[in-house]
Formats: structure tokens, sequence, C-alpha cells
């Protein structure tokens, strides 16, 4: 779905080419071809329509910075269990953190 059948009424075709601008890149399609067709045909096909469009480059991702952990924080829960358990968990440094010494 794209969008509510009001909101598809108003669109421009200026919308429309900023949207598949922004949006929608070759390495997103997911095509199916059935029929009577060779794979030269489609392959042919693809190429001529699909391939003038510019590859897109993703932004390298930003992991958020973890904030400093100051202290010990526990969090005590009730729940009714048949058998005994300990669950625990230790903050450690990201992987690609230097400044960490292997244990």
């Amino acid at each position: 779905m794209i969008g509510w059948p009001s909101d598809i009424e108003r669109w421009t075709i200026e919308d429309l080419q900023e949207y598949f601008r922004r949006s929608l890149r070759a390495q997103q399609r997911h095509d199916v071809v059935a029929g009577d067709v060779t794979p030269e045909e489609v392959f042919g096909l693809a190429e001529k329509y699909f391939g003038p469009i510019p590859p897109w480059r993703s932004r390298p991702r930003r992991s958020p910075k973890e904030p400093p952990q100051i202290g010990e924080r526990r969090v005590t829960t009730e729940e009714i269990r048949t058998d005994a358990a300990l669950e625990m968990a230790f903050h450690i440094g990201a992987s690609a953190d230097k400044t960490q010494k292997p244990a």
C-alpha cells in the first residue's frame, strides 16, 4: 500500500517522480516474469529499461554512542516458575572498541 485514496487522488506527476527518485532503486526490484519468453529476452528488456537507473549509494550507518555506565543496575522480576533460574547480563564494549583488552 502506498497511500490512502484521498491522498493518491491529489498527487501530481511531479510528486510521483520525486517519490520514485528518492525511494526506489534498481537494487530494490523484485520482478516476476511468466509466459513464453526466453531468458535472453527478459534480460535484454531489463537492461534496456532498468540499466540506466543509477545505483543507490547507501550512507554508512552510524551506531549511537552508548552512554557511560556509572554503576550497577539491577532489575527484579517476579513470575511463577517451576524451576529455579538466574539470569545475568554484563555490559561489554563494542567489538570495534580498541580500548577493550581481551579477557
